[in-house]
């Protein structure tokens, strides 16, 4: 039978669209904020607990959850889109108030997108957050993983990576005084990205941290991480603390700091549970294989028991049978020869008879002769 043409391509776009409805189609330009990773098919779970999570934090840090419409953020020079800008003006002009946390859904499994407003800054924000958990052993969450701070965002090109270089990059690396030579990393995130592939995004970077300071590269014990996520047409970037730093709140993951600080609390963490509880699982299936096993073994025991007992009852039988055969046999020869001994008897009688008659002639005859 055929295979039907175009049952594949409809399969793929009815799993795609399995995680586009609500979503964004790019991350914009000039946009800050945070990208969050989750547990897989809790989408929506884990939007309401990041909006939630962070909600709380803003209040703890900046007193408030929501900002005066003041279109804030570094300029990319150069806006191609005159209409989007003017849009955008417009759109500040009606609505008052904002925001500081707004989660976007990204259409892309296992990953949002935060927008966040001054005052927030997302790397100070997220190592707070991520710091919290670790002193604390606390969070409010189930379903957020990882987070990784955007300090903003460019459109997917050389020139415009270029100039956001000199924005994100430029507080850290070219001070105007004072400025220490540094060792850094640059770790590239692609997902849905094909506008500029990883080697370019790093020579782009690195020709922009450049080596006038004296700065170099160290991938292992680095002063300053850069982090550049590329999705589809957007590039965003963060410059996050020293190996140290980033290491120690577990690269921003809260569910692993909220699992190192459980294991150094009580000894046990919940992946050594997890181990447990599989090889208790595994120990009960392989009991009940063992009993399943000499269960069936008892089984086929009882059954040839069973069939022992029917052979030797049906044994039982015929030498019941047989004995009662060899009786009947044992008759019979009784019989015969009781039999033979009366032919024989009979036999004997009637020669005797004969032997009578014999001699009476011979009287008869001799009476005859006296008489003579």
């Amino acid at each position: 039978m055929g295979k039907r043409s175009g049952s594949g391509d409809a399969n793929k776009r009815n799993k795609k669209a399995r995680y586009l409805p609500g979503a964004i189609k790019n991350v914009e330009p000039r946009y800050q904020g945070v990208y969050v990773s989750y547990t897989r098919g809790k989408e929506n779970m884990a939007k309401n607990e990041v909006r939630l999570m962070m909600n709380e934090w803003c209040d703890k840090l900046y007193g408030t959850t929501v900002v005066e419409n003041d279109e804030e953020g570094d300029d990319i020079e150069d806006v191609d889109d005159i209409d989007k800008a003017m849009a955008a003006e417009v759109a500040a002009m009606k609505d008052t108030k904002k925001d500081l946390i707004t989660p976007l859904p990204l259409g892309c499994e296992c990953m949002l997108f935060v927008r966040t407003r001054k005052p927030v800054v997302p790397v100070d924000f997220v190592k707070a957050i991520c710091q919290g958990v670790k002193d604390t052993g606390k969070k409010s969450t189930r379903f957020v993983q990882r987070m990784t701070p955007v300090t903003l965002t460019c459109s997917a090109s050389k020139p415009e990576l270029e100039k956001l270089c000199d924005i994100v990059l430029g507080p850290h690396f070219h001070l105007k005084e004072g400025q220490k030579p540094l060792k850094y990393a640059i770790r590239p995130t692609m997902r849905n990205f094909d506008g500029m592939n990883r080697d370019e995004v790093i020579q782009s970077v690195a020709s922009r941290v450049g080596q006038d300071h004296g700065h170099s590269v160290d991938l292992k014990n680095y002063d300053k991480l850069i982090l550049v996520d590329c999705f589809k047409a957007s590039i965003g970037m963060s410059v996050v603390g020293n190996v140290e730093e980033y290491e120690g709140l577990a690269r921003f993951n809260i569910e692993q700091l909220w699992e190192r600080h459980n294991e150094a609390e009580t000894g046990t963490s919940r992946v050594n549970k997890t181990d447990q509880t599989v090889k208790d699982i595994e120990d009960e299936a392989e009991k009940a294989v063992l009993k399943e096993e000499i269960q069936k073994e008892a089984d086929e025991t009882e059954a040839k028991a069973e069939k022992a007992l029917k052979e030797l009852d049906e044994l039982k039988k015929g030498n019941k049978d047989l004995e009662e055969d060899k009786n009947k046999t044992s008759i019979q020869v009784d019989e015969l020869e009781k039999d033979a001994e009366k032919k024989v008897l009979e036999g004997e009688v009637d020669e005797v008879i004969d032997e009578a008659k014999k001699v009476r002639e011979d009287v008869r005859d001799l009476r005859k002769e006296v008489s003579e």
